[in-house]
């Protein structure tokens, strides 16, 4: 995975080895930098779980999943290859998914407002933060897109 936080880094590796997993390796660089690390159809999904929204006005420009990076995204992986989306954040959703649309190369596959009253709740596996958010009875936000 990528993550640019040390700390987040390091304690995904701890939980990794705490949890006997051998195939996992964090990046601490920008997940912008993708096409670098890894050639091109050579990646068969990516999961983005609970990104930076972003939410005030002036900062939205800072969100990671715009056009040309879902763009970029598309040309790691491989043909049939997906992103899929988990996020709190209603706002950042929405504007996701005005993104996806507006790329070329990719088909909206599943979606939802409430992953948990939804039917792709059966291949779910919750992040700490996702848990976090539905002990508050707050709604997952659910998308995933295929090239």
């Amino acid at each position: 995975g990528f993550e640019i936080r040390y700390k987040r880094s390091v304690r995904t590796l701890e939980k990794a080895i705490e949890a006997g997993l051998d195939n996992v390796f964090v990046l601490r660089i920008r997940a912008e930098a993708i096409n670098w690390v890894f050639p091109q159809a050579s990646i068969k999904g990516i999961y983005v779980n609970f990104p930076d929204p972003w939410a005030k006005q002036k900062k939205t420009k800072k969100r990671m999943l715009h056009t040309g990076f879902l763009n970029t995204l598309a040309e790691t992986l491989t043909p049939g290859g997906f992103v899929a989306l988990k996020t709190d954040h209603k706002q950042y959703y929405e504007w996701f998914l005005s993104q996806a649309e507006a790329s070329d190369k990719f088909k909206l596959f599943e979606s939802t407002s409430d992953l948990y009253a939804s039917e792709f709740i059966e291949d779910n596996i919750p992040t700490e933060f996702e848990s976090l958010f539905v002990s508050k009875s707050m709604p997952i936000h659910y998308a995933k897109l295929v090239v």
